[in-house]
């Protein structure tokens, strides 16, 4: 599977289960919620040979709960677990816009807040346009910000090339 396919699978696969489970916007997960993760994961990954994984987390107030089913795609074909590492890399952008959404939604923040408001003061947020950097900017990626820090560097935590497949 493409990382772009698996990606793509991701994003929809979190989106059908936060549509599917309405305790999400709850603040505990209930033992129906367990089941019906359970039940998507075996019903989309069992006795597939296609070496795909997925790994769920549930964290709320009670603690943590993980799911997990499908091998991984090394060779070995060890199973996924709670400790199983992806390269997940924008992806994460979708998960920071729907958390985002959610404590908008809440009252928590607003799209137009400047992200200076949500820092300490010691942090100083450049402007764009001589206009103040705002949550809506970060999340739609129109606060022209650089694509990665100037000291994120390949002999500082950044590999040379992160895409190349590794075998």
């Amino acid at each position: 599977m493409s990382i772009t396919r698996t990606a793509r699978f991701v994003c929809c696969a979190a989106l059908l289960l936060a549509a599917r489970f309405p305790a999400a916007s709850q603040s505990y997960f209930t033992d129906a919620d367990a089941d019906g993760i359970n039940a998507f994961l075996h019903a989309t990954f069992s006795g597939t040979n296609t070496n795909t994984c997925m790994v769920i987390g549930l964290v709320d107030e009670r603690g943590s709960k993980f799911f997990t089913a499908g091998k991984l795609d090394n060779g070995t074909g060890q199973e996924a677990n709670s400790d199983t590492v992806f390269e997940i890399a924008s992806i994460t952008k979708t998960f920071t816009a729907l958390l985002l959404v959610d404590m908008v939604e809440r009252g928590e923040m607003k799209l137009d807040d400047p992200v200076a408001k949500h820092l300490p003061e010691s942090v100083q947020v450049p402007a764009r346009n001589g206009k103040e950097i705002t949550l809506l900017d970060l999340v739609t990626h129109t606060a022209g910000l650089p694509r990665d820090p100037d000291n994120l560097t390949s002999t500082r935590g950044l590999p040379e090339n992160p895409w190349k497949r590794r075998r």
